[in-house]
C-alpha cells in the first residue's frame, strides 16, 4: 500500500534486518524510516544495567 501510494505518509521503524533495509523503501518519498529504538526509555536501559550488574555478580 505504501508502494502504491495509499498513504500520504508513513513512518517504519522495525526491519527484518536492520543493517539491510531493501532499497525500495529507502527510495519512498512518502516514508520515513529509523531503526527500532523500543528500549530507548531511561526505564528499560535502567532494568538493563542492572540485569549485567546481577551477572557480573556471577563470577
Amino acid at each position: 500500500m505504501v508502494f502504491r501510494g495509499d498513504y500520504t505518509g508513513t513512518g517504519l521503524d522495525v526491519f527484518t534486518n536492520e543493517s539491510n533495509v531493501p532499497s525500495a523503501l529507502l527510495e519512498l518519498d512518502n516514508a520515513a524510516l529509523q531503526p527500532i529504538c523500543a528500549n530507548g526509555i531511561f526505564e528499560t536501559r535502567a532494568a538493563m544495567a542492572r540485569v549485567v550488574m546481577d551477572i557480573s555478580l556471577l563470577f
